[in-house]
């Protein structure tokens, strides 16, 4: 499951990640690296190390975007269609391109079946009704927020949906909603 580390008011999942670690069968949780004008890498974080002050960098061993099952991307805004505004790097639209409106109509259902669920995590004010989006940009199959999950509304494959309906996802079951101390608050 790629994860990401919560940073400057995007909803913190660590109680989320803590609990699957714990679990009996826990899934292997890797972290994004980004490198300005390059796909996102995924780390599995054995430590972390700080870079340019605050941001934290996973340090372990480097996972294949083609091992990943789930994706967990934050965003600065998403609608129920599953269109993200990112924060302008094209980081996921790079790493994730089959999961763009165009590559989606372009490839079959079985060929889709083999791409990662991509989940947006965000705050519910977070929701906009439209956004300026390109046909390159990444779509997600469907919404976290601390109102539940929210399947979007572009149109799933039965297969992406039989994944979606899969994947367990509780929100804010894990604790209340509170301020952590790299400025993301828990859902």
């Amino acid at each position: 499951m790629a994860c990401y580390d919560a940073f400057d008011g995007e909803p913190n999942l660590s109680p989320l990640y803590t609990h699957l670690t714990k679990q009996a069968q826990p899934p292997r949780l890797v972290f994004p690296v980004h490198t300005q004008g390059e796909p996102l890498r995924f780390y599995e974080a054995h430590t972390w190390r700080v870079v340019n002050g605050s941001y934290r960098r996973p340090v372990g061993p480097e996972v294949s975007v083609s091992e990943l099952d789930v994706v967990l991307t934050p965003g600065v805004a998403f609608t129920l269609r599953g269109e993200r505004l990112g924060f302008g790097g094209g980081f996921y639209d790079r790493t994730f391109p089959e999961l763009s409106v165009v590559r989606r109509a372009e490839k079959s259902s079985l060929a889709l079946s083999s791409v990662p669920l991509c989940f947006g995590v965000a705050f519910s004010a977070q929701l906009a009704p439209h956004l300026p989006c390109e046909p390159w940009d990444l779509r997600v199959d469907a919404l976290v927020s601390e109102g539940g999950l929210l399947l979007s509304s572009h149109h799933l494959t039965d297969e992406r949906e039989t994944m979606c309906d899969k994947v367990n996802i509780k929100p804010n079951t894990l604790g209340a909603r509170g301020e952590n101390t790299r400025g993301g608050r828990e859902l």
